[in-house]
């Protein structure tokens, strides 16, 4: 009788390995899943503070006032709130600011008369006028200080001097001119037109 243990079972693993299985029967389909819904983008917050020099014109929040064309390659950012026209020259002699009034960790502003007078204290500095001497200011007619306004006339040592403060909300807009001019305050005469427009506790 003849063997056939090892090559019969070798036969067999080859005929088990070249033989066509049937492929697997399909499963149920994975479930749809949708795309999840692209959220528009947020839209930029508005800057409160910003100089558009196509139109010549430095805002802030609703306020806004227009440079002249010869002062509009001296705009400065004095800090990140807070833009300054300053005239060529040395000293300036003039300083024009517009930004946001600084707030306290509770959220609180300083009062008109505290901003009033320390916004002065810089825009003399940034005119080149210097502090020293005795000050001597007069308030003008249009100054309420509820209604976010001061304009005044100053003596500072010999020289004279005009400055505007008007306050919009949290926002300031002042300007300076020192020593004045004998014809015209060229940069306290740019808010003349916002005087009249300061609404108490305006944004």
């Amino acid at each position: 009788m003849r063997s056939v243990g090892g090559a019969g079972i070798g036969l067999f693993a080859c005929l088990l390995g070249c033989v066509s299985m049937p492929p697997p029967a399909a499963g149920p389909a994975p479930p749809t899943v949708a795309a999840p819904a692209q959220a528009a983008p947020a839209s930029p917050p508005e800057t409160a503070v910003e100089w558009d020099a196509r139109a010549g014109t430095l805002r802030c929040r609703s306020a806004q006032i227009t440079v002249p064309p010869e002062l509009r390659e001296q705009i400065r950012w004095t800090n990140t709130d807070e833009l300054a026209v300053l005239p060529p020259g040395s000293p300036a002699g003039g300083a024009l600011v517009v930004g946001m009034i600084e707030v306290n960790d509770d959220g609180d502003a300083p009062n008109f008369l505290e901003d009033a007078t320390l916004t002065w204290l810089r825009l003399q500095l940034l005119a080149g006028g210097g502090l020293l001497g005795a000050v001597d200011m007069k308030l003008r007619g249009g100054t309420n200080f509820d209604d976010g306004r001061l304009v005044g006339e100053y003596t500072l040592g010999a020289g004279k001097g005009k400055a505007v403060y008007l306050r919009f909300g949290l926002c300031r807009i002042a300007a300076l001119d020192f020593p004045l001019p004998s014809d015209h305050p060229p940069l306290t005469n740019l808010l003349a037109k916002l005087e009249a427009l300061v609404p108490a506790g305006a944004d």
